[in-house]
């Protein structure tokens, strides 16, 4: 009887089949979920350029700008100085400003002109070729777009500066991409991602 009575109590404390089975399904399904998660905000953070996680003032540290898989990383200085000696081989007037400002890296005057250029440099340890990609904060987006609605003496370019060889460079000015492009792009493959509550819906009956 005594046998009995002990076995009956290991039998009662040890789980079932069934219900074994779907606590290893439960956790499993946490462990999923968390790492889901975590790919989530690490997809957020390597969309380049389509997604910005900046401050809305832009306090935040600035994206690396030597983006994609075969960059070298120069620092911001080294890049923008070489956009401003492309300037002044254009016969304009450039200086540089605040490292910490956002929205612009040169304000570029032409002399006779007097047209104003707020330039945006970004720095690319390669060609700027297929997939490679640079990388625009909010803040350099709503500054795009200010000047394209003001409509005034000053412009906003984009630099796309490449180091192509041991201190050459090539500088790709492109005038604000606000003004130009027709249509934005948004690949499924980086966009469905941050879907909020995306649902099935069944078909609407006739």
């Amino acid at each position: 009887r005594t046998s009995t009575t002990k076995n009956a109590r290991r039998n009662d404390s040890e789980p079932t089949d069934s219900s074994y089975s779907k606590r290893r399904s439960l956790a499993k399904q946490n462990a999923l979920t968390k790492q889901l998660k975590n790919l989530m905000e690490q997809l957020k953070n390597s969309l380049k350029g389509e997604i910005a996680l900046d401050d809305e003032d832009g306090t935040t540290s600035r994206p690396t700008r030597t983006g994609g898989r075969s960059s070298v990383d120069l620092g911001d200085e080294v890049y923008r100085k070489v956009a401003a000696q492309y300037e002044l081989e254009c016969d304009r007037k450039p200086k540089l400003g605040d490292p910490h400002q956002t929205g612009w890296d040169i304000r570029s005057v032409d002399p006779e002109t007097q047209a104003v250029r707020l330039i945006e440099v970004k720095g690319k340890g390669c060609p700027w070729v297929e997939d490679e990609v640079v990388e625009l904060s909010r803040a350099q987006v709503r500054k795009a777009f200010e000047a394209a609605a003001e409509q005034e003496t000053s412009s906003w370019y984009l630099y796309i500066v490449e180091k192509i060889g041991n201190d050459v460079y090539r500088v790709l000015p492109i005038k604000n991409p606000l003004e130009v492009a027709t249509k934005w792009i948004l690949t499924g493959q980086s966009w469905r991602m941050v879907a909020e509550k995306p649902k099935r819906v069944a078909k609407l009956p006739n």
